[in-house]
């Protein structure tokens, strides 16, 4: 079940529109992925109870005639009972998210030419993982894993309606998972017998930097023909 209400506004002159969902599944029966057992994949029908709850805002704003914002937050409780363990909180499912989004586009001159910018912020909250109690002390993880911010920025610039640059940074302030594989550089020994990549929550990869050019073929005006 679940309903949607959106609200359509002017603010400071501008349009906006504010969007608020909720959805709630309860399962009557799925299939459960166990993976609380360190080196174990337990398969099989639920057998208890299992629901996934989530409930989002989103707030969108054109705040300039050159600037559009937006702004989301989602709130995501999972929960299955499990026949390995007592916790029902879903492994790999942050409760909390936020997204923000900044679009900015200068003036279009006569020959299409414009810039244009883009920046993404998102924030991850805190993510259960699977317990490695059972695992030597040194190899052992955290039961939860800490939240985080990635930060996506891209800025275009076409010097006509046919060709275009771009270049942009992904991960810009360089967020990364530390150790996501276990027993990696463990002595041999240990990564033989616990060589473990399951546990990866968030990037593995620092910052990117890529660019790029676009090329139209056929002019946007001649498309229809």
């Amino acid at each position: 079940l679940g309903f949607n209400l959106t609200s359509k506004f002017r603010l400071n002159h501008r349009d906006g529109d504010l969007a608020l969902d909720f959805h709630h599944t309860a399962f009557d029966n799925r299939l459960v992925v166990d993976l609380e057992n360190p080196a174990e994949v337990w398969v099989y029908n639920l057998a208890g109870s299992s629901s996934a709850t989530s409930a989002q805002i989103e707030f969108n704003w054109s705040a300039h005639r050159r600037l559009d914002v937006r702004l989301a937050y989602r709130y995501v409780d999972a929960r299955t009972d499990r026949q390995s363990t007592e916790e029902t909180w879903d492994p790999f499912v942050p409760r909390h998210r936020a997204f923000s989004q900044w679009s900015w586009a200068g003036r279009v001159g006569e020959r299409g030419e414009q810039w244009r910018t883009d920046a993404t912020l998102q924030w991850i909250g805190e993510q259960r993982l699977p317990s490695t109690a059972s695992l030597p002390e040194s190899l052992v993880r955290p039961d939860v894993a800490p939240d985080y911010v990635q930060l996506n920025v891209q800025v275009s610039r076409d010097f006509s309606k046919q060709l275009g640059l771009y270049l942009g940074v992904e991960n810009l302030l360089n967020t990364r998972q530390a150790a996501p594989i276990v027993a990696a550089s463990a002595p041999q020994d240990l990564f033989d017998a616990h060589f473990d990549a399951s546990l990866v929550y968030g990037p593995i990869f620092g910052r990117m930097v890529y660019g790029g050019l676009r090329w139209r073929i056929v002019p946007p005006e001649d498309t229809a023909h």
